[in-house]
């Protein structure tokens, strides 16, 4: 049976928590009155808010330092498409001279998939992760004064614009497509739009919640912008369904009868067909599986989740010296599936699958859902060599780690 890993990181990680990206809202009233249905703005007038997530400097030593490509910075500006010869080498290097070059003509430089490079990204992503369940992902923009990197647009998945410089004016639409699907795109026609719903600068420090769907401009003030977008990308029933409906072909040949002979020419069939597809939706009403389809997508989701596993060359290093009187903790930002199986107890994290015997049932509970104890402390009935055994194996896997 499986069971749900903790909800929230523990009360002392290291990890920039979801609740105060989105502060002073509380979680529970974002949920209520904004997730996936309405945009949410918050103006702090604290300008080093997001400070400790990324600076200008950041960027210009990832920019000198890792020698980019292409596919990680790119640049885009409303006006105009901007091929990558323009700012690229012969190899797709990024030609940082040229980068700059056209961000003082206007254009926006955009970095992807931050959360794999810098640290406190990752950390803001996986303790969101922790919390929904669906993966993160942020994108960085760059963008000089009175600069607009894109026409007006919808996102498919949802995103919080945290300012962390300067400042960019946004507009509003209300949806064309309401919580559409990663293939429903929208951009730039605007005659489907009506007039801007919300207006607003964003300043440093400031958020900006935009859920799927809600077209959206934003055109850079008289100084430069930089912020971040800490993408959603949520896995909807619509998945569930489709992953449900490939069970049912597998497993009911019902499914898998073919359709009538003359089918596609001039309807021939229709209604032998209508009340075969109505026999069919009832049947898969009584007989859908939905655990296969929720396990395949959370075993997806878990097993595409990075170990964020600092330091774990020390822990392994000082493995022999962990004692009944050492104190250990739970790692900052871990993310698991449990499945009790009989004798044993399978972990699946890390992109491993790790056994465990039943009768460490519960010190491994206790264990994984506490941020700092002593290793003599662990509850369940296991001898002082088993309390050792079990914490030496945890901190090997980069599942706890020991704690000042």
């Amino acid at each position: 049976m499986d069971q749900p890993a903790p909800k929230t990181a523990p009360p002392n990680s290291l990890l920039y928590a979801f609740d105060r990206a989105i502060a002073p809202v509380g979680f529970e009233r974002f949920l209520a009155e904004y997730y996936e249905q309405r945009p949410l703005v918050l103006h702090r007038e604290q300008p080093g808010y997001y400070a400790d997530l990324l600076s200008l400097e950041t960027l210009d030593d990832f920019l000198t330092a890792i020698w980019p490509r292409h596919n990680q910075v790119f640049v885009v500006d409303a006006r105009r498409e901007i091929p990558p010869a323009e700012y690229t080498l012969s190899d797709w290097q990024i030609d940082v001279v040229r980068l700059h070059q056209l961000f003082t003509d206007g254009a926006t430089i955009t970095f992807r998939q931050m959360q794999d490079r810098l640290p406190a990204l990752g950390g803001l992503c996986r303790a969101a992760e922790q919390i929904f369940n669906f993966p993160f992902q942020t994108n960085l923009y760059f963008t000089p004064a009175g600069g607009q990197g894109f026409k007006t647009h919808h996102d498919t998945h949802d995103v919080f614009v945290l300012q962390v410089s300067g400042s960019k004016r946004w507009r509003v639409y209300d949806p064309v497509i309401p919580l559409p699907l990663p293939g429903q795109s929208f951009q730039g026609n605007e005659d489907r739009l009506g007039p801007a719903t919300d207006e607003f600068t964003l300043h440093s420090g400031d958020l900006f919640y935009c859920p799927r769907g809600f077209p959206h401009d934003a055109q850079g003030t008289d100084e430069p912008s930089l912020h971040i977008t800490f993408g959603c990308l949520v896995t909807t029933w619509a998945e569930v369904m489709v992953e449900a409906m490939a069970d049912a072909c597998l497993t009911d040949p019902a499914f898998r009868t073919a359709l009538p002979l003359g089918y596609a020419m001039d309807g021939a069939g229709s209604e032998e067909m209508e009340l075969k597809f109505r026999e069919l939706v009832e049947r898969f009403s009584k007989t859908g599986r939905l655990a296969p389809a929720t396990d395949g997508l959370a075993e997806d989701f878990i097993s595409s989740r990075r170990a964020l596993i600092p330091e774990q060359r020390r822990q392994i290093a000082a493995l022999d010296q962990v004692a009944l009187e050492s104190w250990v903790g739970v790692r900052d930002g871990l993310i698991y599936r449990r499945r009790d199986d009989g004798d044993t107890i399978s972990l699946h994290c890390h992109s491993s699958e790790i056994a465990f015997p039943r009768h460490a049932a519960e010190a491994l509970t206790y264990a994984l859902q506490s941020p700092r104890f002593l290793v003599r402390d662990l509850p369940g009935g296991l001898d002082d060599q088993g309390k050792l055994v079990l914490i030496r194996r945890l901190i090997r896997e980069g599942l706890i780690t020991t704690v000042d």
